[in-house]
């Protein structure tokens, strides 16, 4: 995870370079488009000269450069979102191309450039992500969780694992109605209505637990010795991902 092939490298500039540096129907629009670069770059603008051949070689210098691991997962964040907000979404598709095809650990989900790359557990994050608008409060709990897992150079770990059972307890608050209850008294007020094999409710009432008792991980997330690492708040997003959308989908089959 923390190394950038040369392979990688290259691929992400063929996708980045061709747009960044296109005027389209405007003369010397590169200069625009190159603008939110330098900022980034904590380059100071006026320096930008018109020559677009010198302009591509200074920024292929830096890119090409020694960056850290994360500095070029964080630039290609950058990038990603920069041309998404020029030409929508399906960016990120490709840019996940690219990714897939290079064995980078880092897959876009939402926008979000986390470490997440198995299909069946990134479908369980989207599918969640696709919850209709009255789940937005699940949505946003769950973006942040992918923001805080794939956070660089250090995730943010513990934060990761109390934001994604924040989206199951604000998915169980829409469905029972019952604001101000938590986890464990809206899955059992759920269940109630939506009749859950006893197994798979000891399963999922096991999540709660596990966030609660892990050296009280949710009431006190700044414990150092909390055993929380990257094998734990992978899981719990995808499997909070997962009971998100079982909710869901639950409710509406009955």
């Amino acid at each position: 995870m923390r190394q950038v092939s040369s392979d990688l490298k290259v691929a992400i500039w063929n996708v980045f370079q061709p747009p960044l540096f296109d005027s389209g129907h405007e003369i010397n629009g590169w200069r625009k488009n190159l603008t939110p670069v330098y900022e980034y770059l904590h380059w100071p603008t006026h320096k930008m000269v018109w020559n677009q051949t010198k302009e591509v070689e200074r920024l292929e210098n830096k890119y090409f450069g020694e960056p850290e691991w994360y500095q070029f997962y964080n630039f290609v964040q950058f990038i990603a979102d920069l041309l998404a907000s020029w030409s929508g979404p399906p960016v990120y598709d490709v840019f996940n191309r690219v990714l897939q095809d290079e064995g980078s650990p880092y897959r876009f989900v939402e926008g979000a450039l986390t470490p997440i790359t198995d299909p069946t557990e990134l479908q369980a994050v989207r599918d969640a992500l696709a919850a209709p608008d009255r789940f937005a409060g699940a949505r946003e709990h769950l973006t942040t969780a992918l923001k805080m897992l794939g956070q660089r150079p250090e995730p943010d770990f513990r934060n990761t694992v109390k934001e994604a059972i924040s989206a199951v307890e604000s998915t169980l608050k829409v469905l029972t109605g019952h604001d101000h209850a938590d986890l464990a008294e809206a899955l059992r007020e759920f269940a109630r209505a939506h009749p859950i094999h006893g197994a798979l409710f000891r399963g999922l009432d096991s999540l709660y637990g596990y966030t609660s008792n892990e050296h009280g991980l949710r009431h006190a997330l700044l414990e150092a010795d909390a055993n929380v690492g990257f094998a734990e708040a992978k899981f719990m997003v995808v499997a909070c991902s997962a009971f998100v959308g079982y909710l869901v989908a639950r409710a509406a089959a009955q």
